[in-house]
C-alpha cells in the first residue's frame, strides 16, 4: 500500500511539474488573449486535421526559423488580409505546382524581380497586357522570337533573319526614313509608286 501511495505521489508530482511548464508557457490576458512561449522549440502535431481560427488577427513570430510541413494538404485562409514578412528571404518550394491567385489583383514588387524556370514560362492575360520599363527593355530568344497579333507577325531568327508579315504595312517617320543594305534592295509589287 505504501508503494502504491509513493507511486501515486510521484505521478502527481510529475503531473504538477508538467502543468507548471504549461502554465509558464501559456498565459491568458484579461482581455482573453492567449500567448504561448517556447524557449527552445514548439511542435504542433495532428494525425488528422488541425485548424487555427481567429476572429481578428493571428501572429506567428520566430526568432530563428519557422517550418510548416504537411504530408498532404495545407490550407491557409484569411477573410481580409494575409501577410508574410521576412527580414532576409522567403522561399516557396513545391514538388509539383505553386499557385498564387487573387480575385482582383496580385502584386509582386521589389528592387529586383526574377522569374526562372528550367522549362517553359507562360504569361497569359484575359484582357490587356502591358510591359513598361523606365530605361531599357531587352527581349532575347535563343532561336526564334515572334510577336503576333491576328494575321500580323514579326519573326526574328538566330541567323539574323527578320520577317515582317501583314496585310497592309505602313512605315511613317516624322523625320528621315533611311533604308540601307550591304547587298541588293528588292521591291516587288503590282505597282511601285513614288511621290
Amino acid at each position: 500500500m505504501a508503494e502504491t501511495i509513493e507511486t501515486l505521489e510521484r505521478r502527481v508530482a510529475a503531473l504538477e511539474a508538467r502543468i507548471k511548464v504549461l502554465t509558464d508557457a501559456i498565459s491568458v490576458s484579461a482581455a482573453g488573449a492567449v500567448t504561448i512561449n517556447a524557449n527552445s522549440g514548439f511542435t504542433l502535431n495532428s494525425g488528422a486535421y488541425t485548424m487555427i481560427t481567429s476572429g481578428t488577427q493571428v501572429g506567428i513570430t520566430a526568432g530563428s526559423g519557422f517550418t510548416l510541413d504537411s504530408g498532404a494538404h495545407t490550407l491557409i485562409n484569411s477573410g481580409a488580409q494575409f501577410s508574410v514578412t521576412a527580414g532576409s528571404s522567403i522561399a516557396m518550394t513545391s514538388g509539383n505546382t505553386v499557385s498564387v491567385a487573387g480575385a482582383r489583383e496580385v502584386t509582386l514588387s521589389g528592387r529586383t524581380l526574377k522569374a526562372t524556370a528550367s522549362g517553359d514560362i507562360k504569361v497569359a492575360s484575359g484582357e490587356d497586357l502591358a510591359l513598361t520599363s523606365r530605361k531599357t527593355m531587352v527581349i532575347e530568344a535563343g532561336t526564334v522570337a515572334t510577336m503576333k497579333s491576328g494575321d500580323a507577325s514579326l519573326t526574328q531568327k538566330r541567323d539574323g533573319t527578320v520577317t515582317l508579315l501583314g496585310n497592309d504595312l505602313t512605315l511613317k517617320a516624322s523625320g528621315k526614313l533611311t533604308a540601307q543594305a550591304n547587298s541588293d534592295v528588292v521591291l516587288k509589287g503590282s505597282k511601285i509608286r513614288q511621290n
